[in-house]
């Protein structure tokens, strides 16, 4: 027997889901005609009106599930169903998924559309507390489960509603508006060499390109990082969702192939995307390949395919600002074995750190239709600018964040090092 589930972007239906025994279909709603569905996609990968292929929509599905392990260990613990069952599972954590799609049971849209407001205040000391506790793997002292399937990724991870100068926990459907998170434990040192290294790129590609965060130290010494959340917005007082997709879910790729080597999203996909819906694809697209290449020179291991994002508004369709970048140039050559000495998403096949020459340099950019002269110009000027960049970071926050002096001999070390080899690479061209 088929089960059905409407599915809404922020508070306007979009279709309704239907779940069969051997497969999952889509169709969009008479309501909505073709001309609203481009204006304010769902989802890039659902685009064929009014039915698009149950095979897209099956993607589409998957790609909306929370991948966190602490996420799914912290539900199945009480809530008694299989997870895999995609009915059940976007019937009981729909109401928030990535993006501005919400999943409402028909007949119960009055009680989950709109605002609630149920905020429970939380004291910056109870913040710490609980970010020690996702530093150990330990409970949380707020209620977990009230987390929301959009707080997705690897790391752990909780969302925060900041709120009249003072921080809320969301019970209700108030939107989070930070991301605090701790780094992965297999990386020494990430979350402060994330913020490091987002602060580098923010003088390269502009702060407005780049996630808004800070970096904070508990009592304890555990180190963590707070995200202004870039899709939301303020409309009549209340937090608003800007609907967001990542690179799997717009090329509908599964999640499960978000690296490159896994048959996953790679550059020129991205590129492609963007210069077919971009609002502004040329900046989108220089941001984007500047910032590969910045991932290359920098000794960041992880730019896949779910660590870039394009976010849909009305009509406005751009590159998300980038998140996720991080480099490993604190690590010792040994240290950095085992996929941290490559890069996730290759430039002309080529991903071992340092190893870059001008002829793969120049066929990416061939391959790719972009100008030669133009991306060399502005790569040298980001080499010969990055050295004071890196040290003019270090400077000013080396009191502040006390460990990152103990780190920046290896820092700058390995990253002059890469940047000299790729700048003689880019003057052969």
């Amino acid at each position: 027997m088929s089960k059905k589930l409407n599915v809404y972007l922020n508070n306007t239906l979009y279709g309704t889901i239907i779940f069969n025994k051997n497969n999952v279909l889509f169709n969009y709603s008479n309501d909505l005609s073709i001309n609203e569905l481009m204006s304010l996609p769902l989802s890039f990968s659902l685009l064929s009106y009014p039915s698009p292929k149950w095979n897209k929509v099956k993607i589409f599905i998957e790609n909306l599930k929370n991948e966190n392990q602490r996420w799914l260990k912290v539900h199945q613990l009480e809530d008694k169903f299989d997870f895999n069952n995609n009915y059940e599972y976007f019937k009981m954590y729909g109401i928030d998924c990535l993006g501005a799609i919400k999943f409402i049971e028909p007949g119960k849209e009055s009680s989950l559309l709109g605002f609630n407001d149920n905020l429970k205040a939380i004291s910056l000391e109870e913040i710490d507390v609980n970010m020690d506790c996702l530093y150990s793997n330990e409970q949380l002292t707020i209620n977990e489960k009230n987390q929301m399937i959009s707080l997705s990724g690897v790391q752990g991870k909780i969302g925060l509603t900041f709120k009249n100068n003072s921080w809320y926990v969301s019970n209700g459907t108030t939107p989070s508006t930070h991301i605090l998170k701790v780094g992965l434990k297999n990386v020494s040192n990430q979350e402060l060499m994330e913020f490091y290294s987002l602060e580098i790129l923010k003088q390269i590609i502009g702060k407005e390109s780049v996630v808004d965060c800070e970096l904070k130290i508990t009592p304890k010494g555990n180190e963590y990082l707070i995200s202004k959340r870039y899709d939301r917005e303020i409309i009549n007082n209340q937090i608003m969702r800007i609907h967001q997709e990542d690179f799997c879910q717009v090329l509908s790729i599964s999640h499960y192939q978000k690296y490159e080597y896994q048959n996953g999203v790679n550059s020129k996909m991205i590129i492609d995307f963007l210069r077919k819906y971009s609002s502004n694809p040329l900046k989108d697209i220089n941001i984007f390949v500047k910032t590969l290449f910045l991932n290359y020179i920098l000794l960041c291991p992880d730019g896949h395919g779910k660590n870039y994002s394009f976010l849909i508004k009305k009509d406005n369709f751009r590159l998300a600002p980038i998140y996720d970048f991080c480099s490993v140039a604190h690590l010792t050559k040994e240290q950095m074995r085992g996929g941290l000495n490559e890069i996730a998403m290759s430039i002309d096949g080529v991903k071992i750190f340092c190893t870059i020459k001008s002829a793969n340099i120049k066929r990416f950019l061939q391959k790719n239709n972009l100008d030669i002269n133009e991306y060399k110009n502005e790569l040298l000027i980001i080499c010969k600018a990055l050295p004071n960049i890196i040290e003019k970071i270090f400077n000013t926050y080396k009191d502040k964040y006390s460990s990152l002096n103990l780190l920046y001999y290896n820092i700058n070390k390995n990253l002059l090092k890469s940047i000299k080899l790729f700048e003689e690479e880019l003057l052969k061209l």
